[in-house]
């Protein structure tokens, strides 16, 4: 999700890396390259952690919403390259949720707009990365809660646990043998946790050792 780069790190957009001190837009972020690779926080561009464990994570749970989704005809879901501009007090601020859906009828004719999502979504999904901090973590939850996102769920490959959050909601804390529900959102949709994970295979490592 989150690691800051300076600006004379970004080699890959020559125009804006050598502007040391430079207070990006979220037009500025529509023009770049590999779209989605960067967040921006406050005019500084962030670039997202994306380790593999967490991008087949991510794609398990858009695919296990997006086939319901699709089914029930209940709205759009997006994949990690929709950016969200959804916060008044922070019009510098753009974050690009791991996937994210909003409800049939809040998008004109469901079609979504072609800069960033102005749209407060109905549900977000960040999957967390071995280099996200958990401050940052923490920060991309309040800002989703700032703006009343109904249902948040941050999801830990390390452990394989989902914790669950919504606005004016306590938080819940689910493990592998557990279920995922929306009914808030998309009712009628459950998926067992140990789905969204990958196999555990276990290793010589995971066996006990026998005893001399």
């Amino acid at each position: 999700m989150s690691t800051v780069l300076e600006p004379d790190v970004l080699e890959s957009i020559p125009p804006l890396s050598h502007v040391n001190g430079r207070i990006y837009t979220p037009d500025d972020l529509l023009q770049m390259p590999e779209e989605g690779r960067f967040e921006l926080v406050d005019g500084q561009l962030v670039e997202r952690n994306m380790g593999s464990e967490s991008s087949q994570v991510t794609g398990r749970v858009f695919l296990r919403i997006g086939t319901f989704v699709e089914v029930n005809a209940a709205g759009v879901v997006f994949p990690s390259d929709c950016g969200y501009q959804i916060y008044p007090r922070r019009p510098k601020l753009v974050r690009f949720p791991d996937t994210s859906f909003v409800r049939t009828g809040r998008l004109p004719s469901n079609v979504a707009p072609k800069g960033h999502m102005r749209i407060v979504p109905d549900f977000v999904l960040e999957v967390v990365s071995p280099n996200d901090l958990a401050c940052e973590v923490e920060a991309k939850i309040e800002e989703y809660l700032s703006v009343a996102v109904p249902l948040i769920w941050v999801v830990y490959p390390g452990s394989r646990s989902v914790y669950v959050y919504g606005a004016g909601k306590s938080v819940a804390r689910l493990g592998v043998g557990d279920t995922l529900t929306a009914d808030d959102v998309l009712p009628g949709f459950s998926c067992p946790v140990a789905d969204i994970f990958p196999a555990h295979v276990e290793t010589s490592q995971d066996q006990p050792q026998a005893s001399s």
